[in-house]
């Protein structure tokens, strides 16, 4: 889900990262994994339940996830989690470790859009005659005279954003007693470790613009106009704020045009800039699993927040092109670099799991996700919520709850296992003034033949009027746009798991 809005002129678009889900086997339950995880994926859903492998495996996972965001569509494929991992028995006490790497949030925004604009600015308001405020004279409203520049422009703008964030994740396992273990996974993030897309986005606008001098005469027909900081208006004054003007005079009672326009001078603007970023930090996950009874087990996780050093680079450049000379600013250009900061949000999973046979499981998750703590510190310690683009503690977004229920039942042959998975959830994203909600079904089956086990799972997400971008004043204290859409997610999942004896 991409939340949008911009921080400041020269800065990015931002949006809460879209998690991507670790695992066809944990998908085609609903993401239910907290307290049955028996993968290598445990290392992202709950690494204290690693301990449930009994055999060194390597796994890989691809996905598919194709989105549909009010009027964007992205796709995406690409390796979603690869693994290693070996159980070990260490003075009768099981272990494990395990090498993982995972994809797990990406960003993506396509716009294409076309505006047009027309704004009167430097306005300056000069008090002319005073009104009699008698309804009964025609001069009962007091006249003022406005001169501004007319600014009108037809803007193309084009704009693309990619991205993606992904961990190298070491995770141990350790049974404290025959009932209990515990979990630590450390996640080293970067924005890219193989070939994905390191966060850029690239903005263009063209526009095609005409500018002139106007002049109007106005009644301040309710007398609220005032002059010199508050005071009463004489001729020739100019009045504090035009904004009190609110009647435009019939243009045959002053004998000709209002407002008056001068010639137009026409110009041609172009600007684009591109951004590039570097982030590497740390973050861990820490893991419990609880065997309450041969068929109950529990769950929890917490997950850190990461701190993410930033490397930015910035790059823009400017041309203006007229036959008036006063417009014409020919070519500017320029680059920075900034050493900045990402915080992700920290998390706490809780989950349970009932075996209610050897061939069906039935599992429930819990998670809540701190947003409020998602936000990016500029260098001078200004920091920013990466959701809205407003300053930190301006409507900061609340946290979410997400809940999370599947079953799986086994076809056990002889030779061969057959999974038929399903699962529902209750997903909420950050959004102002309250989480948005979004809701999804997720199916999947495979196929377990002696050493090696394939799954395969289809998930679909959606949501209704749900927040889809953002806008705020230049000083980022308030929301000037606030668009709403609707959004459809299809993911498809495929895992190979590799056992070893």
């Amino acid at each position: 889900m991409f939340a949008q809005g911009t921080i400041n002129p020269s800065f990015f678009y931002t949006s809460p990262p879209t998690p991507v889900g670790s695992g066809a086997r944990a998908m085609g339950v609903g993401g239910a994994f907290i307290a049955v995880a028996d993968d290598a994926t445990a290392a992202n859903w709950n690494p204290a339940a690693l301990i449930q492998l009994e055999l060194p495996e390597a796994s890989f996972v691809l996905d598919s996830d194709y989105r549909h965001i009010g009027e964007q569509t992205a796709q995406f494929y690409d390796v979603n989690y690869l693994s290693a991992s070996y159980p070990f028995t260490v003075k009768n006490v099981n272990m494990i470790l395990s090498l993982n790497y995972q994809r797990l949030f990406d960003s993506y925004l396509n716009f294409d859009k076309k505006l047009k604009d027309s704004i009167i600015t430097d306005q300056a308001a000069t008090w002319l005659i005073a009104g009699t405020g008698n309804p009964a004279d025609p001069n009962q409203y007091d006249v003022v005279s406005i001169y501004g520049l007319n600014l009108a422009q037809d803007y193309k703008i084009k704009g693309d954003i990619k991205g993606e964030m992904g961990t190298v994740s070491p995770a141990f396992a350790i049974q404290i007693t025959p009932k209990f273990s515990l979990g630590l996974t450390a996640n080293f993030w970067r924005d890219t470790w193989f070939d994905g897309q390191r966060y850029e986005q690239k903005h263009k606008e063209i526009s095609d613009g005409q500018f002139s001098q106007v002049s109007a005469l106005w009644y301040d027909s309710d007398r609220d106009c005032t002059c010199n900081d508050g005071g009463p208006c004489a001729s020739g004054d100019y009045v504090d704020n035009p904004d009190c003007l609110d009647q435009l005079i019939d243009p045959t009672k002053v004998g000709g045009t209002n407002p008056t326009y001068s010639s137009p001078k026409s110009f041609q603007s172009e600007f684009s800039s591109e951004t590039k970023m570097w982030l590497a930090g740390e973050s861990y996950n820490f893991g419990i699993l609880w065997d309450i009874t041969p068929r109950w087990t529990m769950g929890a996780v917490y997950r850190t927040g990461a701190r993410l050093k930033v490397d930015r680079e910035y790059r823009w450049f400017f041309n203006q092109t007229s036959d008036t000379k006063s417009l014409n600013y020919g070519v500017s250009k320029g680059e920075a670099n900034y050493d900045e900061h990402i915080y992700l949000p920290s998390a706490y999973g809780l989950g349970a799991g009932f075996r209610y046979s050897d061939a069906l499981t039935f599992t429930g998750d819990l998670t809540m996700v701190r947003w409020d703590e998602y936000f990016y510190k500029l260098e001078d310690g200004t920091k920013y919520s990466l959701v809205t683009g407003l300053k930190k503690g301006i409507d900061d977004v609340d946290p979410t709850l997400t809940f999370r229920a599947g079953a799986e039942y086994l076809i056990i042959k002889p030779k061969y296992v057959v999974p038929i998975r399903g699962g529902f959830f209750y997903d909420q994203e950050p959004a102002l003034p309250h989480p948005d909600s979004f809701y999804g079904f997720t199916v999947g089956s495979g196929f377990a033949y002696k050493w090696i086990i394939t799954d395969l799972a289809y998930f679909y997400r959606f949501g209704q009027d749900v927040h889809i971008g953002y806008s705020a004043n230049a000083e980022r204290t308030e929301l000037i746009e606030d668009a709403v859409g609707d959004v459809a997610q299809h993911q498809v999942m495929l895992s190979f798991i590799f056992h070893f004896e």
